[in-house]
């Protein structure tokens, strides 16, 4: 069984201490390209990679207090 290394608040504090400047506006936007990397996929391993990249941007969504990010 995978164990987590990260825990979902501490990637929200690395999110708030590495972009301290991001806007709500640009997080969805990383979010909409993040998901159609993830359908233009061509092996379920690149799949898995952008899906582990929109769970980040989801998070990032949450610190920002967003309610797109609790999903």
């Amino acid at each position: 069984m995978y164990e987590r290394k990260w825990t979902d608040e501490k990637i929200e504090e690395w999110f708030l201490k590495s972009f301290p400047n991001v806007s709500l506006n640009a997080q969805l936007l990383k979010l909409e390209e993040e998901c159609k990397e993830m359908l233009s996929s061509s092996s379920l391993a690149e799949a898995e990679e952008e899906l582990a990249d929109i769970y980040i941007v989801l998070l990032g969504l949450k610190a920002l207090d967003s309610c797109v990010g609790i999903f």
